[in-house]
């Protein structure tokens, strides 16, 4: 859920739509070109009372930027940060089924930022992929399950 929401606010963001920057999940088919943002499910924690579900979850999520210098990934970064960080509202957001549903955002928040592990590699031993990998914690409202 949250890794669709985090997609669709920057797919939809002007600042990155507009710059041809390749959106994935999980991680980028090498077939895909520089600059790029990844999308990683960290944990999710989803809250209960003693009579179940309570239909909110708190967790993180790992969006990665990507791109083919050591500089160019802090332009992306940033535009990324203003995009996500204090983000709340309501997304709508396509289901596995192809059904649209909505998903409340209470708070999205930028904990840190850190450069990407650099040992990918070329032919001649020089770094190929620089980037800088963003931990957001993230606060939201869930469906509640129903058992029939």
């Amino acid at each position: 859920m949250i890794e669709q929401v985090v997609h669709k606010l920057l797919s939809e963001a002007e600042s990155i739509s507009g710059a041809s920057i390749n959106i994935h999940y999980g991680e980028r088919p090498q077939k895909y070109p520089l600059p790029a943002v990844v999308i990683q499910r960290g944990r999710a924690n989803h809250r209960h009372t003693l009579k179940g579900a309570s239909g909110k979850v708190n967790g993180s999520v790992r969006v990665t930027v990507l791109a083919g210098s050591y500089l160019a990934p802090d332009a992306l970064k940033e535009k990324v940060r203003l995009c996500l960080d204090g983000y709340a509202g309501t997304v709508a957001i396509k289901d596995e089924d192809g059904q649209e549903q909505t998903v409340t955002i209470k708070s999205l928040k930028l904990l840190d930022d850190d450069d990407i592990p650099s040992d990918h590699r070329d032919g001649e031993g020089k770094i190929r992929t620089h980037g800088i990998q963003m931990d957001f914690d993230y606060s939201a409202n869930e469906s509640i399950p129903t058992f029939t």
